[in-house]
């Protein structure tokens, strides 16, 4: 039995860029906070992608050998 899963890179890669050039657009940032926000948010977002990797993606193909 495999679960395929739906979600795919690209509709997780456009919801994190929607969401962070709304967070721009609104709070109307400069340059100065946004040398420190994109990186922040990059390594958030590696590390997320991590967790997802090792405790939902791993497990789920251990289970479907």
């Amino acid at each position: 039995m495999i679960i395929r899963l739906k979600y795919t890179y690209e509709k997780q890669q456009t919801f994190f860029m929607r969401v962070f050039v709304n967070y721009v657009s609104v709070e109307k940032l400069i340059m100065r906070e946004l040398s420190w926000a994109v990186p922040i948010c990059t390594i958030l977002l590696i590390g997320l992608a991590y967790l997802v990797s090792e405790f939902l993606d791993m497990p789920l193909m251990l289970f479907n050998r």
